[in-house]
């Protein structure tokens, strides 16, 4: 039930995540602790799933222009990054890790 509800409102993603990996903790019934585990990825597929298919294809032209990297970024990484096959998923990838680390906190 809990995860049908967060692929139907994945805007408490973080929150049902949280709660599936308490479950995944909980040793003592090893069948909820499976079960959660089973979800907790499911869930992840889905949001994956989701955010990848909100992209579109920004020329390498345009990323340059839009991305700074900090400094102490190697070029090598700076590279890799832009040429990533979809750098615009990178990014959002990168901010919804960053959102559910300061949610989380």
């Amino acid at each position: 039930m809990l995860y049908n509800f967060a692929v139907h409102h994945l805007e408490f993603y973080v929150s049902v995540r949280a709660e599936l990996s308490r479950w995944i903790l909980h040793r003592s019934d090893p069948y909820l602790s499976s079960k959660a585990e089973e979800y907790f990825n499911k869930l992840a597929l889905v949001f994956e799933s989701q955010i990848e298919g909100q992209n579109k294809p920004i020329p390498l032209e345009e990323w340059k222009s839009r991305i700074s990297f900090e400094y102490g970024v190697p070029d090598h990484e700076k590279q890799r990054i832009l040429t990533s096959s979809n750098p615009l998923h990178f990014s959002r990838r990168a901010s919804s890790l960053h959102l559910m680390k300061r949610m989380l906190t």
